[in-house]
C-alpha cells in the first residue's frame, strides 16, 4: 500500500540521517583527537626548546667561569640547534594548519544536506 511505502521511505531516510549523524560525530571526534595530539606535540617541542636553552645557559655560565675558549663554539652549536628546532616547529605548524583546514572542510561538507 502507499502508506506502507511512505512509512518505509520515512524509516529509510531516518536511518540514513542517523548513520550520517554518527559519521559526522566520528569525524568531529577524529578532529578533536588530532588537535589534542598535535597540541601535545607542540607543547613537548616548546618544553624541549626551553630545556635546551636552560642547558645552554648553564654551559655558557660554566664556560665563562672557567675562561674557556669554547664559548663561541657552544654558542654557534646552540644557535644552529635552536634554528633547526624553530624551522621544525614552523613546518609542523604549517602542516597542522593545513590538516586542520582539510578536516574543517570535511566537517562542512559532511554537515551539508544531501551529501552522501
Amino acid at each position: 500500500s502507499l502508506k506502507a511505502q511512505i512509512d518505509q521511505t520515512k524509516n529509510d531516510l531516518l536511518q540514513e540521517i542517523r548513520e550520517k549523524d554518527l559519521a559526522l560525530r566520528e569525524l568531529e571526534l577524529t578532529h578533536q583527537h588530532f588537535l589534542s595530539e598535535k597540541n601535545a606535540e607542540i607543547f613537548k617541542l616548546k618544553e624541549n626548546t626551553e630545556r635546551m636553552e636552560l642547558a645552554f645557559n648553564k654551559n655558557l655560565a660554566e664556560c665563562k667561569r672557567q675562561g674557556d675558549d669554547a664559548v663561541n663554539s657552544q654558542k654557534e652549536e646552540y644557535e644552529s640547534k635552536l634554528s633547526d628546532i624553530k624551522y621544525f616547529y614552523e613546518q609542523e605548524q604549517l602542516s597542522l594548519k593545513s590538516k586542520i583546514r582539510r578536516l574543517e572542510e570535511e566537517l562542512v561538507l559532511a554537515k551539508e544536506p544531501g551529501n552522501d
